[in-house]
């Protein structure tokens, strides 16, 4: 005996068929939004990398070397690579600490289509001499930014070896002069010459007046105050009779050369 089939019921085929017409609409509803979801993304996409936010303009501030074209060439080049929406600031400080007398970079937008770099340039802090090179000025970090005037009224160092070339960056030993230099008032530093380590110790002298004896180079800030201190309490003779200043303990500090004070009255005891 053969099977038979059954056909459904009326009803239940007329809700089968809304059922499926209900998940077709749902699909397509589906498809549609993804599609516009994707549409409206990639626009956003397009926007922000595309050409049409591409930066048109670097506005530098806070530098005017005589180098500065160069550097809006350089930071243009850079912020080519974004836009004024995402404006590539790795690339931009990259490009422009590069210069020597750049110290830090702030980059930030320009809507609609520029970007803003503010630069703060270096200060020199002291010249250094050295064998086989001109005199050169350095920063606060120990970078080396050009060659020094002849009469500029800064602090010397002095390195045993060649100086970098602008751009470089000197040595921890020279460094730590410019530690010492940058932890005692500007108008004391400005008379110490030829500071530098010598035998593992920092030493120099100052300008008409005795040698330094600074010990090992640690502790520059305790040595740069009680540099400071020394110096306020010694009268312009005592200063010229000194031999040496020794801050190698910053706490007992010592002058060579000045003879000791009588001692004082006893008041007659034997």
């Amino acid at each position: 005996m053969s099977a038979r089939r059954t056909s459904a019921h009326p009803a239940v085929a007329a809700r089968r068929r809304k059922v499926e017409r209900s998940q077709e609409r749902r699909r397509r509803s589906w498809l549609l939004g993804a599609m516009v979801v994707a549409i409206a993304l990639l626009g956003a996409w397009f926007l922000v990398t595309g050409p049409l936010l591409a930066v048109d303009s670097v506005a530098v501030s806070g530098y005017d070397r005589p180098d500065r074209a160069e550097l809006e060439a350089a930071l243009a080049v850079a912020a080519a690579s974004g836009t004024a929406i995402r404006p590539p600031a790795a690339e931009i400080r990259e490009a422009a600490e590069a210069f020597p007398w750049v110290e830090s970079v702030r980059v930030s937008r320009d809507l609609p289509r520029g970007v803003s770099v503010r630069i703060t340039a270096a200060e020199p802090v002291a010249i250094v001499r050295s064998p086989d090179r001109p005199p050169l000025l350095v920063d606060d970090r120990g970078r080396v930014l050009e060659r020094a005037a002849s009469a500029s009224g800064l602090p010397s160092i002095r390195l045993v070896k060649p100086a970098p070339e602008p751009g470089g960056q000197l040595t921890r030993g020279a460094t730590a002069a410019i530690g010492f230099l940058s932890a005692t008032r500007p108008e004391l530093a400005a008379r110490v010459r030829g500071l530098g380590v010598r035998g593992g110790q920092l030493q120099g002298t100052l300008a008409d007046g005795p040698k330094l004896r600074l010990g090992a180079p640690d502790r520059l800030v305790a040595k740069g105050a009680a540099f400071a201190a020394l110096l306020d309490h010694l009268s312009a003779d005592e200063e010229a009779q000194a031999t040496y200043i020794d801050l190698s303990v910053p706490e007992r500090p010592a002058v060579g050369g000045i003879p000791l004070a009588p001692p004082a009255d006893d008041d007659g005891l034997e």
